[in-house]
């Protein structure tokens, strides 16, 4: 993936999912949010890629055959749902869309963070490592450490992306505490890894 693409779509999933801003928009049977055709978020660069969902529903990206237990809106008549709609004076977005677009980095992304994974599994289980697996949940990594080792996890391909998507964007999967130690969330980088096993994106490359 080209970077001037990633940072396009980490830039749209941000804006669709960051509720601390408001922005303009009124909403339809509550699983839409549609803008205004002249607001930042539905121009340029972010309507060419919401034009891609266009004839797309959530169904086309999901697993059906599958367990969709844990897939938001799997079931009808969500799942069938236009990702996005245009109207005469708005553009719709389907609450969900900006979610999927982080799954689409996260899965474009995966060699990498698994790579990752690997590195602080075998670091956690030296005892002269300052790298910590708490309850199997939380890597809690000396700060100082973590800067000495810089070249081998930004020597990962891609881990950059990785970095700026899990500790720059919308979600804190990485940061650093009070006690300046670095933080990862496994169990939530676990959790959407088990998530995207139910998902395709094939239909995007179409």
């Amino acid at each position: 993936m080209e970077l001037k693409e990633y940072n396009n779509l980490l830039v749209l999933y941000q804006l669709l999912t960051n509720s601390f801003v408001e922005i303009p928009a009124h909403y339809k049977d509550s699983f839409y949010k549609c803008y205004n055709k002249e607001y930042t978020v539905v121009k340029d660069e972010n309507l060419k890629i919401l034009k891609q969902f266009e004839d797309l529903t959530l169904r086309d990206f999901y697993k059906m055959e599958s367990s969709t237990s844990n897939l938001p809106y799997a079931v009808e008549p969500f799942a069938s749902m236009k990702l996005f709609v245009e109207h005469e004076e708005f553009y719709c977005v389907y609450v969900e869309l900006g979610l999927l677009i982080f799954y689409y980095l996260v899965n474009y992304y995966q060699k990498a963070i698994l790579h990752f994974l690997d590195i602080l599994e075998e670091m956690s289980t030296d005892k002269y490592v300052p790298v910590k697996l708490l309850e199997g949940k939380i890597y809690e990594i000396d700060f100082y450490y973590l800067k000495s080792r810089e070249s081998t996890f930004f020597g990962i391909e891609d881990f950059d992306k990785v970095f700026t998507l899990f500790g720059q964007s919308n979600n804190n999967i990485f940061y650093l505490n009070n006690n300046l130690e670095f933080i990862v969330e496994k169990y939530r980088i676990d959790n959407i890894l088990r998530l995207l096993e139910k998902i395709n994106f094939d239909s995007l490359n179409d």
